[in-house]
């Protein structure tokens, strides 16, 4: 498992956190921890994804990665 801190524009309250938290991990390989103070997600997952991947899952939610913090 490889890990990476993405930061995330979009976030508003604590049902964004959680609805963004809960889609990441429903993704095979993922395990996400959203942080809403902070705007970012901590996301350890398989080598088989890419850091894109990731960043996709987020934009398909409504929100937008704006990369490693």
């Amino acid at each position: 498992m490889k890990k990476i801190i993405l930061k995330v524009e979009g976030m508003k309250c604590n049902g964004c956190k959680t609805r963004l938290e809960n889609y990441l991990n429903s993704k095979n390989g993922v395990n996400a921890k959203v942080d809403l103070e902070n705007k970012e997600a901590v996301i350890e997952y398989d080598d088989k994804l890419e850091i894109k991947d990731l960043e996709n899952y987020i934009d398909d939610m409504g929100f937008k990665s704006l990369g490693k913090k």
